[in-house]
């Protein structure tokens, strides 16, 4: 079985699922805690990669800091790929992409549209939740994801692109939600 290869025509909540597998993957192999689906977030990250998709530019979210409430921490990865794997794999080998997958959160937004069979958009936004929030209620179970490897695709694939991470921090005590927007990196390429 390989995981990460997607048979043409597959749900984009098998790709949702598989992200956050290899996410979670990464992160307990860096003997973290794994990170659950928020549905406040999925639905901002959908948002998202379906405006990128329809701009046909990869970007992030201008509006992040307003995604939710209760946070105390937030940060993006963007990226546009053939498969879920290349996009993880693009996002491990940047620094600042990794810092936000291996970083301090608990709750993660991840949506998939498929352009086409060799053509997935994906927005993940990640929470770090205020301490006295009750965001269990917002969570939901992934739905599974296929783990049959797919017929080789006679379609020319083309790198992963992971832009630069964003991440929004609140300052400890502050009477107007102050954002900071930090972007670092540079838009890394994968197989």
């Amino acid at each position: 079985m390989v995981l990460g290869v997607m048979a043409p025509g597959a749900s984009a909540a098998s790709h949702e699922g598989e992200a956050l597998a290899l996410l979670n993957a990464a992160r307990v192999a860096s003997g973290l805690s794994p990170v659950a689906m928020h549905s406040d977030l999925t639905d901002d990250a959908l948002a998202w990669s379906q405006y990128m998709l329809d701009q046909g530019v990869l970007s992030h979210n201008p509006s992040l800091a307003s995604v939710t409430t209760s946070w105390d921490k937030l940060g993006e990865n963007v990226g546009v790929g053939v498969t879920i794997e290349s996009l993880h794999t693009a996002f491990m080998n940047s620094s600042s992409h990794r810092g936000n997958i291996l970083g301090d959160y608990d709750y993660v937004g991840i949506a998939v549209v498929e352009e086409t069979s060799s053509k997935l958009w994906i927005t993940v936004v990640f929470m770090k939740a205020l301490d006295a929030t009750p965001v269990a209620a917002a969570v939901e179970d992934p739905e599974p994801y296929a783990t049959e490897e797919a017929a080789p695709s006679t379609a020319q694939p083309f790198a992963a692109i992971a832009r630069d991470d964003k991440v929004a921090t609140k300052p400890a005590v502050a009477s107007a939600p102050m954002i900071e927007f930090v972007r670092n990196g540079s838009a890394p390429t994968a197989d």
